[in-house]
């Protein structure tokens, strides 16, 4: 990894794994959660949390949260959450207002760091499973990208 980003592998409270992609410019620090569909953490400015106090047993691998059963509120840790393609629209019983993207699972295996001057690029591959377990999108690496500017 690069000198400004960390991954780091953690447990969920069901034994499941997790990895956390730290991002840290010396004032602005942020996880990203691969399985999570890249969705934002945690996030830190000049050493303050600025995103809300949330208990990490929320922090779930996205094969422990059955969205139909348990709603999406199960596992809702996030910061920033990844909405997904379904939530165009107003939310009802079928369709939540936070959409499915943080619930379906990332390929760890398609990540992919990379750092060009002050601009860095995180992309994975995530299988979007909407409200069920069969996928309904791809998001790939050659068309879906977090960047973020690490200036100082």
């Amino acid at each position: 990894m690069l000198e400004n980003v960390q991954l780091k592998e953690i447990k969920d409270t069901y034994g499941s794994s997790l990895h956390e992609l730290w991002v840290d410019n010396g004032k602005l620090k942020f996880s990203l959660i691969v399985e999570r569909g890249l969705e934002i953490g945690q996030v830190f400015l000049k050493g303050t949390c600025m995103s809300w106090d949330r208990s990490d047993s929320f922090k779930l691998h996205p094969e422990n949260v059955e969205l139909k059963k348990e709603g999406w509120d199960k596992g809702f840790y996030s910061a920033v959450a990844v909405i997904g393609p379904e939530v165009f629209g107003t939310p009802d019983e079928v369709v939540t207002v936070h959409g499915t993207g943080s619930y379906s699972i990332s390929d760890i295996n398609t990540l992919k760091v990379d750092l060009c001057g002050c601009i860095i690029s995180i992309e994975v591959n995530v299988s979007i499973k909407g409200y069920s377990y069969k996928q309904i999108h791809q998001k790939n690496n050659d068309t879906d990208k977090a960047i973020f500017k690490l200036y100082n």
